[in-house]
């Protein structure tokens, strides 16, 4: 992970939750190319909950992850891609809990521009899959992805095991993210 530049801290005025994006199951998505479009949102005291099926995850980050892609190349390697340590992580999902209990927590990944099958996701520590982007080809890659095939579309397809499709429009499983303030409960 290269070190980033730290800005002045932000000044926050968030009191109470606050949805900064949702979609619907069984459509595309909208956020394939980063989360660029959510900057703004972003608020250094906060933490930021994705919610889908009774599912849900929390965790904070220490820089605004509410990036675009990374352009460049796609060359298999971690490098390529942005990732960003999470903090607090928390969730209801017992697959997603062990895998990151057991890789030594829990890392934001998003893919870079030229990558395929998911645009972001939330993974192990000990990922160890890259090949094109957050995950490798065959599906390879344990975490909750954010699809992105242009072959079989986009959006948020919830938790996954290796072999396990991380892209679809049939699998989007739709969304909210929210951001609230304080530590992820």
């Amino acid at each position: 992970e290269k070190k980033r530049k730290r800005k002045a801290p932000k000044k926050c005025s968030l009191h109470k939750c606050k949805t900064i994006a949702t979609e619907r199951p069984r459509r595309n998505g909208r956020l394939i190319g980063g989360l660029s479009a959510l900057s703004e949102s972003w608020c250094p005291d906060s933490y930021i909950s994705l919610e889908w099926d009774r599912k849900y995850i929390h965790f904070q980050a220490d820089y605004n992850l509410f990036a675009a892609k990374r352009t460049g190349r796609n060359t298999g390697n971690k490098k390529d891609n942005k990732l960003f340590k999470l903090k607090n992580f928390r969730t209801n999902d017992g697959r997603l809990k062990s895998w990151v209990s057991r890789g030594g927590g829990a890392q934001f990944c998003l893919s870079n521009a030229k990558a395929w099958d998911t645009a972001w996701a939330i993974i192990p520590q000990n990922n160890k899959y890259w090949g094109i982007g957050c995950n490798s080809g065959g599906w390879m890659g344990r975490g909750a992805y954010y699809g992105n095939n242009p072959h079989v579309g986009s959006g948020w397809v919830g938790v996954k095991d290796n072999r396990h499709a991380k892209a679809g429009r049939s699998l989007n499983r739709g969304m909210t993210m929210k951001i609230c303030p304080g530590k992820a409960p």
